[in-house]
């Protein structure tokens, strides 16, 4: 299974964050911790005990997780990035506008598109709204599945 592999290299990084291991794997970690970040979020419960050694011990509602993936290598700002979503082909221009039409669909992509067709960055409210207004949970907040 994958997850032990993750969370080892997961317990390595904070050590190495915390100075006990200097100079460490910092270049294998990235998409490791990208995966183990896709199974907490459609699997929490499943791995709760693994987990828990990270501090992590609330999950979002899999019913109500999206995930989008955004590979710059396979973007072209220039001539735009096709997808088919819902039967519709939609051509997106940047990260921001990939990650919309991912994560909030059409109607998600609809709010942000003018900044995705001039090539700049949504405020803030404009993501959030795409996205369906979700925040992730915090220790000061619960998980409202917003």
């Amino acid at each position: 299974m994958l997850l032990p592999t993750i969370c080892d290299l997961c317990r390595l990084r904070q050590e190495v964050l915390a100075g006990e291991l200097p100079d460490a794997i910092f270049a294998a970690g990235k998409t490791h911790s990208l995966i183990a970040a896709v199974h907490v979020a459609k699997h929490g419960e499943r791995v709760a005990d693994m987990a828990s050694s990270f501090g992590i011990r609330r999950f979002p509602d899999p019913a109500n997780t999206r995930v989008a993936a955004f590979v710059g290598e396979n973007s072209d700002p220039l001539v735009g990035s096709r997808q088919t979503i819902d039967g519709q082909n939609v051509t997106t221009f940047t990260p921001w506008g990939q990650i919309a039409l991912m994560a909030g669909g059409l109607a998600g992509y609809d709010i942000i598109k003018e900044y995705d067709l001039q090539g700049v960055a949504p405020s803030s409210d404009a993501l959030e709204k795409a996205l369906g207004e979700r925040r992730p949970a915090s220790p000061d907040r619960p998980d409202t599945g917003r």
